[in-house]
């Protein structure tokens, strides 16, 4: 059953030109202060009857960088190297 394009276009019901999404990202070390804040900024838009998603946690693991290194044997000069 296929849905009409009205519905598609807009699912909730919304005059598009009424529609403003702000997307906010926040960053910090320590976790108790962005908690904090979080839950005042969404306690300040369900105050004004806004449709809030969020939060949503992201990593904050720091992965270590991996790289090869060229073994030093195949870098010897003539000079320094064994005579045989």
């Amino acid at each position: 059953m296929a849905a009409a394009p009205k519905d598609i276009e807009n699912p909730h019901g919304v005059d598009s030109a009424s529609v403003h999404r702000i997307r906010i990202t926040l960053t910090s070390r320590n976790v108790r202060s962005l908690e904090n804040v979080c839950r005042d900024l969404i306690n300040g838009a369900k105050n004004q009857d806004m449709r809030v998603k969020g939060p949503v946690r992201m990593h904050d693991k720091i992965d270590d960088v991996i790289y090869a290194v060229t073994p030093l044997d195949d870098i010897v000069p003539d000079d320094i190297a064994p005579s045989t």
